[in-house]
């Protein structure tokens, strides 16, 4: 362990290929090794190799917090969604309790377009903690998002803004209370809190998300 650690200080990669394997018996350093590898391996460009030892990380230690959170991105990023599915609800299964895959799977619901799991989900996780920010975006856009498909799907239907707009009032607590748990991520909530202002008429708040989203920093995504 410590000549791989010593290796990776000096970017000796091949010092690190010629002890990583041996230091990967030991398993006191096992979780740590392995996480300094994906660095070691992200760091060098060889993405292949760092994910396979982030999923070896997960799959011999799913309680170090530092494999999931990572494998769940990288998944994600690449729109493997199956692979995302796969390793959440292995999470889940070995920490039944675990907030943080429980999220997780709110997030997954919310992608896979299951509205309503992730609203009966999401909700749920903030009955028990109503600190929790990702929730609140996740309910929100899937009410955001239910509203959107009702308008598409009701072309023909007189009474179809009346829905739409049922949608987007139930959307709009979950958003609002997102923004002020998070309120440096406006390119999350701002789009959405511009569409719902604007169609349940919402002149002054309406006024301000404009201002917002035509400020310079938000359009650079800097902070002044």
């Amino acid at each position: 362990y410590l000549a791989v650690l010593s290796a990776s200080h000096q970017k000796d990669y091949a010092g690190i290929e010629k002890y990583e394997h041996i230091a990967l018996v030991n398993k006191a350093t096992q979780a740590t090794l392995l996480s300094l590898l994906y660095d070691i391996y992200t760091e060098k460009g060889d993405t292949p190799k760092a994910v396979a030892y982030l999923k070896q990380g997960f799959e011999m230690h799913s309680d170090y917090p530092f494999f999931f959170p990572r494998l769940f991105d990288y998944y994600s990023q690449h729109g493997e969604m199956a692979e995302v599915e796969d390793i959440v609800m292995k999470a889940i299964s070995r920490q039944p309790e675990n907030n943080a895959y429980k999220v997780a799977l709110n997030i997954l619901q919310l992608n896979q377009e299951k509205y309503d799991e992730c609203i009966a989900l999401g909700d749920s996780l903030l009955a028990v903690n109503d600190q929790l920010a990702e929730p609140y975006y996740n309910v929100g856009s899937a009410y955001f998002n239910k509203a959107l498909q009702h308008y598409e799907q009701n072309k023909g239907n007189r009474n179809r803004r009346k829905k739409t707009n049922d949608l987007y009032a139930k959307a709009l607590p979950y958003i609002e209370r997102y923004r002020s748990l998070r309120p440096k991520f406006e390119r999350r909530w701002a789009p959405m809190l511009y569409t719902l202002y604007l169609e349940l008429n919402k002149g002054k708040e309406f006024e301000e998300i404009e201002r917002i989203m035509n400020s310079a920093s938000y359009k650079t995504g800097k902070k002044q």
